[in-house]
């Protein structure tokens, strides 16, 4: 009997001691043991491992009671913000400060853009005498800072308006020639290159000194001894000026002008006198110009359009064979490397050098080979000169290398005939 109670007392005893295990399992957590060593981590730690405290979803830092701004303990019930939870804010306001900062400047970007269609539009909606007033109005105000003791003739075309106290046929004949260079412009670069709502003024003086002036008062600028025209069609009541190579007399007979060829009849005739007429300014200035106002486009590409367009006016000029002479120069000096340095327009090359070798890049790019893709070139080129390598392939399909060959070989066959 004794032995029974102590046998019944064990079982009793062993049966709570598994009921105690069973429950002490029962207790401990399910699930699989961490294995990567993120898990592994603490939750600072692990924070630390992701970049730009990436916010991961549930897994927070511990409870940790911190005083308020006044000192005071959190109440029951209230938890410190996670660092995970913070940066992610933190994240959230620097991401809606870009965007605003981007829509902000996008903003201001379209608001510039719409102040100028907007002016453009209001302009257009003048009926064309009220503008040409303006015009007018524009044109003798510049005047007359320039030399308030004389008063201009004012002769009107269809694009331009000419101020100048030109003899009547010379100042027709300067409004036709610029009406010729309007529609050869039109051909070359296409209709909104040409597109503009104001008529263009011609400001043609007789003398230097006058000219000086214009640069100085309405332009802010001085100007070299031997620039004799300028121009800027990018403001109100856009404009071309140029010095009058005959200084305002009237302009002699073709025949008196021209010099007797030599005997081998092979030299050109030019003009005695100036080596420019106004016809050939006046195309040189006003083609020059157009290209400067599109974009970016580089100044080389500017001189040798205004260049090309003044030698279809007056072939017979010295002034082109000049530059020619000196591309050919060039050429003889290792023209990949010199023309690479004219395009590129550093600051050791001279401005004539820039228009010699725009000038001639801009002659073979005009021969019927290549004349149909100008007005692509121009347009790409618009974006800069550093974009002439990408335009070269997306335009002519040819990389500098082949393009600089090409050219080079066509000057030293071209220009070389004239030797």
């Amino acid at each position: 009997m004794k032995t029974m109670s102590l046998n019944l007392r064990s079982q009793v005893v062993r049966s709570l001691l598994f009921t105690a295990a069973w429950l002490a399992l029962a207790a401990l957590p399910f699930g699989n043991a961490p294995t990567s060593r993120a898990r592994d981590l603490g939750p600072q730690d692990f924070l630390a491992t992701c970049p730009e405290g990436q916010d991961f979803g549930g897994l927070q830092e511990p409870d940790m009671q911190v005083p308020d701004e006044n000192g005071d303990m959190p109440q029951p019930g209230r938890r410190a913000r996670s660092r995970s939870a913070t940066t992610k804010k933190a994240r959230q306001t620097t991401a809606k400060g870009a965007a605003d900062s981007a829509e902000n400047t996008k903003k201001s970007a379209t608001a510039a853009t719409t102040t100028k269609d907007t002016a453009a539009a209001k302009l257009a909606r003048i009926s064309p005498k009220d503008r040409e007033q303006k015009v007018d109005a524009a044109g003798l105000d510049r005047w007359k800072q320039t030399n308030p003791k004389l008063t201009p003739e004012i002769t009107h075309g269809e694009h331009f308006v000419l101020f100048s106290n030109l003899p009547k046929d010379r100042a027709a004949n300067a409004i036709k020639v610029a009406e010729a260079q309007f529609g050869q412009l039109k051909r070359l670069l296409g209709g909104p290159a040409t597109d503009w709502v104001e008529k263009v003024s011609l400001y043609v003086f007789n003398n230097r000194k006058d000219f000086v002036e214009f640069a100085r008062t309405i332009e802010n600028r001085e100007i070299d001894a031997s620039v004799t025209s300028s121009g800027n069609l990018t403001v109100p009541q856009p404009y071309i000026v140029i010095v009058d190579p005959l200084a305002g007399k009237k302009e002699e007979p073709a025949a008196s002008r021209r010099k007797p060829r030599s005997k081998r009849g092979d030299e050109k005739e030019a003009p005695a006198g100036s080596d420019r007429t106004l016809a050939g300014l006046l195309a040189e200035t006003l083609g020059a110009s157009k290209v400067a106002a599109q974009g970016k486009s580089p100044r080389w590409l500017a001189y040798g359009v205004g260049a090309f367009l003044a030698s279809q006016v007056e072939p017979r000029s010295p002034y082109y064979q000049k530059l020619r002479d000196l591309a050919r120069e060039k050429y003889s000096q290792g023209w990949p490397s010199k023309a690479t340095e004219a395009l590129g327009e550093g600051d050791k090359v001279s401005a004539e050098e820039i228009r010699a070798m725009g000038f001639a890049v801009v002659e073979f790019l005009m021969t019927p080979e290549f004349r149909a893709s100008f007005r692509a070139f121009t347009q790409g080129m618009s974006k800069g000169k550093e974009k002439l390598d990408d335009v070269l392939k997306e335009v002519y399909r040819a990389d500098r290398e082949v393009f600089l060959n090409q050219s080079g070989d066509w000057v030293a066959a071209t220009y070389g005939q004239d030797q």
